[in-house]
């Protein structure tokens, strides 16, 4: 690559012009061993939005830089977010051989080798980044949660975590990951005498009052803490974080004119985050607003579908032996992801959307045709889901969950998603009493109730190969069952393309 191609590319990086950059250096790459020209298409492919283009061409840069412990570790990080975990898991490692070991690189070999399969190798490098940094508030983090996966103690899981507060007792960010871990599992009184300690150690200002509003609405003090929420919002806190607390104290106190103006507010600064979307349909059932109707037109939203079968089994029931025979043995855990809605099971770790295995590949082709007529059924329009409907999608994000017998999902929404689903393998034999409708999915109760209640207003009932798909906007949750069997599940988010 001569040093005028060189200038020329600098100059389209430097005005950020990443296409020219890459329209420039693509037809130069083939075999070049010059790491200097790899590096620059990554960096090209990965501001065009070429994910995956990015992370092979900062490996072919990695491996042809000698002393490439930073191109690595590039590496295992775009290899990360495009889901190659034993890729990234492998090129942090290497990073890490050739010297360049920061606290971040173990971690981000944890999180590899915890997306892979690995748990036994992923609590080691948890371990490795707090030994080299003891205050390492998001490694302790995630080896609690781990822990808590792996053996379902919350008083084990945490272990590690209190006595690193306990020696870095003024590190606010070490209290607030005990604080949302607490929270997370449940326990209330925890996380409250968390928050406490938090807000001892914390300066005045605007985080302060934010973290003032969660902890009032961890005592149920709902008035305080939408006060706090608007203070902090005024003072210069993250909005977003502000207007979700005080949309969540508005809720819980019954306050819908208010909690109205605030989901519009919400959405003026990001108009399609689904969590706002939400709210501003909730604050309309609470006023009887004809305005909210369309949001509560579930026949029309929430759609049924049996997936096809693809053409390598001869039927459904074939298919879906070999992809419960498939995702089985990734359902490790004894406890649940802490922050997920899943209560009393398990919840895949590793990205389904990379797996080779040819049951978990084929689902993706078996849901293929009942989305494209999901959106067909919706047509297009105005509306926060229709609006969006462009015809074609991409998935974003795909898990299964095994919930055990009295398991079930808190009601909830998909705040970054579009459309969400549920897919059933197996369901428990308890599902066929429409009476009960124990392990049915429930739409339109929101997870905090205002005086008066609101309860669920439509139940789909699960069946092995049904797919539901519904807005990611929309309040979900599942009716717990009490048989002795399981239920297993795929989920995934669509997003437009």
């Amino acid at each position: 690559m001569s040093a005028d191609l060189v200038n020329r590319a600098e100059q389209l990086a430097a005005a950020g012009r990443w296409g020219e950059v890459a329209a420039l250096l693509e037809p130069l790459s083939g075999n070049s061993a010059s790491a200097g020209l790899w590096s620059m298409l990554a960096m090209a492919r990965l501001r065009t939005d070429n994910h995956s283009g990015a992370a092979d061409a900062f490996l072919r840069a990695a491996s042809l830089d000698a002393e490439g412990g930073r191109a690595w570790l590039n590496a295992a990080t775009v290899l990360s977010q495009v889901g190659r975990m034993a890729e990234a898991a492998d090129a942090a490692s290497q990073a890490i051989r050739l010297g360049f070991a920061p606290p971040e690189a173990h971690l981000l070999l944890a999180r590899a080798l915890q997306r892979a399969g690995d748990p036994d190798g992923a609590e080691a490098a948890f371990e490795a980044a707090i030994a080299s940094r003891p205050n390492f508030a998001a490694a302790h983090g995630e080896l609690a949660q781990l822990l808590w996966m792996r053996t379902g103690d919350r008083e084990a899981a945490t272990e590690r975590l209190h006595a690193a507060i306990a020696a870095h007792p003024g590190e606010s960010d070490l209290r607030d990951v005990l604080m949302r871990l607490l929270k997370a599992a449940g326990d209330e009184s925890g996380a409250r005498a968390a928050a406490a300690g938090l807000l001892g150690v914390m300066p005045s200002g605007p985080s302060r009052r934010l973290l003032e509003a969660r902890e009032a609405d961890l005592r149920g003090d709902y008035p305080a803490a939408a006060e706090a929420a608007r203070d902090a919002a005024k003072l210069g806190a993250d909005i977003s974080q502000s207007l979700e607390a005080l949309a969540s104290a508005q809720l819980a106190s019954g306050d819908a004119a208010g909690l109205l103006a605030t989901a519009e507010e919400w959405l003026g600064h990001d108009e399609f985050n689904q969590l706002a979307i939400a709210y501003r349909a909730t604050a309309l059932r609470m006023l009887g607003d004809p305005r909210g109707d369309a949001f509560r037109d579930y026949e029309t939203l929430v759609r049924s579908f049996d997936i096809d079968v693809p053409e390598q089994w001869p039927g459904m029931a074939a298919f879906l032996s070999d992809l419960s025979a498939a995702l089985a043995p990734m359902h490790s855990f004894e406890a649940y992801p802490l922050g997920q809605s899943i209560r009393g099971g398990s919840q895949t770790m590793e990205p389904l959307l990379q797996s080779m295995d040819p049951a978990i590949r084929g689902f993706f082709e078996a849901i293929d045709g009942p989305i494209h007529r999901y959106m067909a059924g919706l047509g297009t329009g105005s509306d926060p889901l229709r609006v969006r409907n462009r015809g074609a999608y991409a998935i974003k994000g795909s898990w299964s969950v095994w919930l055990k017998p009295g398991g079930f999902h808190v009601d909830h929404v998909h705040p970054q998603g579009w459309i969400s689903s549920a897919c059933y393998i197996q369901t428990p034999r308890v599902s066929e009493d429409a009476e009960h409708k124990e392990g049915w999915i429930r739409f339109g109760q929101p997870p905090l109730q205002p005086p008066g209640g609101l309860s669920a207003e439509y139940f789909v009932q699960p069946r092995p190969g049904r797919l539901v798909l519904f807005p990611a906007w929309m309040w979900h949750g599942t009716v717990p069952f009490t048989s002795d069997e399981r239920r297993l599940t795929v989920a995934f988010d669509v997003l437009p393309a």
